[in-house]
């Protein structure tokens, strides 16, 4: 059963459309998380400090309240401590804003442990100032009937909150460190990898399904992947590695971004980002969509990273809007290509201009004699150095055929040379 609750938006001096874009968001959020909005409020003014909204639409909230049978009165913006207390002290009743609202959500799709480990430390690091701006109030006598711990409990509290935090931090960055010696590892052998990036629901898992004929989690709801996926796919008969990320979405606060950075590492170790874009919505949106996603990018340190925006769901609308979206987003410097993950459409276009951005590959033909002592340790760097086409044993000789990346290149002609291998033969 959904939580009954009632929506309120605070505008700045925003156009139309782009307010008709938020408030749609907002309320495809609640849905996502579970509530059904039984009324709406917004309001155009400047913030107020104290509430967020003015104390007109205040009491008109009240009043609703006094009518209605509701648990929850969720803000499209975010607030800060203050104006949560003094929310939650005015109506009685609980207040959540945005940022709480996607944390729910994530909650709902988190499946494993590095997102729910996430998750925890920016659940803690939000609620901990709340916790001290209402200790703050209780002893300052702002909060009769207040009850709960004394003084020294309190302060025991947050100190051990604060510990909480920290040993998670540890935790995360232990599992950090591991991901990026695999990372090492891919790129010491040369592998490439692609990130798909993009507005939330905007079809990347369904893309990576076609790209390589799996079956993630799909669906229409925001934030559907929220635990990175990868794997191999060819691309124009290259394998790569290809990395489903968590969706994003305008105005996503620094503090969340900052505690999902173990999920966002993926997108920052990528050879490709690849900005998924559903070309059914309105152009205006497509734009404003397009414009979040890069600013995002810029903001985690991704934004010199190689990029190809990807126009997907091609099926759902007529060519002349198709086209007019490309000529539109050819203004952001990168290839832009047309797709529909659904039906695989135009994939052999989109896979070749992938393979022209990624970095060259080197295929190569190696021999080493079989009585070589060394042969064992040079074959099983060949293996970690590169991919491995094809091997055969030919005149008392193992002979690779390998792909590989520019830097390996010297170690394994070294290695040929000291086993006594008579030839590398580099194939263009």
């Amino acid at each position: 059963m959904l939580n009954q609750a009632i929506l309120v938006i605070r505008h700045n001096n925003d156009d139309d459309k782009s307010r008709q874009t938020v408030t749609r968001e907002l309320f495809e959020l609640c849905k996502t998380a579970g509530y059904k909005v039984l009324a709406f409020l917004e309001q155009e003014r400047e913030r107020d400090p104290r509430f967020e909204i003015g104390k007109g639409k205040l009491e008109e909230l009240k009043d609703i309240l006094k009518e209605r049978e509701v648990e929850t009165i969720i803000f499209g913006n975010y607030l800060t401590s203050k104006q949560i207390l003094n929310l939650e002290q005015f109506l009685s009743c609980k207040v959540i804003d945005k940022y709480m609202l996607i944390l729910e959500i994530f909650e709902i799709h988190a499946s494993d442990h590095v997102s729910k480990l996430q998750i925890e430390i920016a659940r803690k690091k939000h609620l901990l100032p709340i916790f001290k701006e209402f200790v703050k109030r209780r002893r300052m006598g702002e909060r009769t009937g207040f009850s709960g711990l004394g003084h020294y409990e309190i302060d025991i509290y947050g100190r051990s909150v604060r510990k909480q935090i920290a040993r998670l931090q540890k935790k995360l960055e232990e599992i950090k460190k591991k991901r990026r010696s695999l990372e090492d590892l891919r790129r010491d052998r040369g592998i490439n990898k692609i990130c798909l990036v993009g507005y939330t629901n905007a079809g990347k898992s369904t893309l990576l399904n076609s790209l390589a004929d799996c079956e993630t989690r799909v669906g229409d709801e925001f934030f559907t992947t929220l635990d990175t996926f990868t794997c191999p796919i060819k691309v124009d008969g290259r394998k790569v590695l290809c990395t489903d990320s968590i969706g994003f979405i305008r105005d996503l606060p620094p503090e969340l971004i900052e505690s999902f950075t173990a999920t966002l590492e993926a997108t920052l170790n990528a050879d490709l980002l690849v900005i998924v874009v559903d070309v059914s919505d309105p152009l205006n949106e497509i734009k404003e969509k397009v414009d979040t996603c890069i600013k995002i990018l810029v903001n985690i340190g991704a934004g010199n990273i190689p990029k190809i925006i990807t126009l997907n769901k091609t099926d759902l609308v007529p060519n002349e809007k198709v086209e007019k979206a490309i000529i539109m987003l050819k203004n952001y410097g990168c290839k832009v290509v047309s797709i529909s993950a659904k039906t695989r459409e135009n994939f052999d276009a989109f896979s070749r201009n992938i393979a022209e951005i990624l970095p060259p590959h080197k295929k190569m033909m190696v021999r080493i004699p079989l009585n070589s002592p060394l042969s064992s340790y040079a074959i099983h760097r060949i293996y970690t150095l590169s991919l491995v086409k094809n091997r055969k044993i030919e005149n008392c000789e193992t002979v690779f055929e390998l792909e590989l990346a520019e830097h390996p290149v010297a170690e394994i002609r070294k290695l040929v040379e000291k086993c006594g291998g008579t030839s590398i033969i580099e194939l263009r």
